[in-house]
């Protein structure tokens, strides 16, 4: 038995999940973050790292935070020697692929813009 195609309304659900799904994932960085997160690409010797405030000693007041989630991490702009200086309790993760995404196959880098959607992908022009 040949494999159906899925229906116009499964299609479009798909792309309906696939858009809130991104939505969901971006809701957090408000247009002031993006402008944030763009000036710490800008600067050569720096680079982001998501920071634990519930384990190691406190942060040191002076660090550049970016955002911060609730009471138990801070997004921090630091340069590689200050990294290196931050007690390793702290850092979390080092974001080293921060800009990227991968859903069902497909990866893209946000900071290459929109990415390049077939058309059998896209809802109708009148898809409410």
């Amino acid at each position: 038995m040949a494999p159906s195609t899925p229906s116009l309304p499964a299609r479009r659900l798909g792309v309906i999940m696939v858009v809130v799904l991104l939505l969901a994932l971006l809701a957090p960085l408000t247009p002031t973050n993006f402008a944030s997160l763009a000036a710490a690409q800008d600067a050569p010797n720096d680079r982001l790292v998501l920071l634990s405030l519930l384990d190691g000693p406190p942060l040191p007041a002076d660090l550049k935070i970016l955002e911060r989630y609730g009471d138990a991490f801070e997004l921090a702009q630091v340069s590689e020697q200050r990294l290196a200086a931050l007690p390793p309790a702290n850092i979390y993760d080092l974001l080293p692929e921060r800009t990227m995404i991968s859903l069902n196959g497909w990866v893209w880098d946000t900071q290459q813009g929109e990415p390049v959607v077939s058309d059998n992908l896209r809802s109708a022009p009148d898809d409410p």
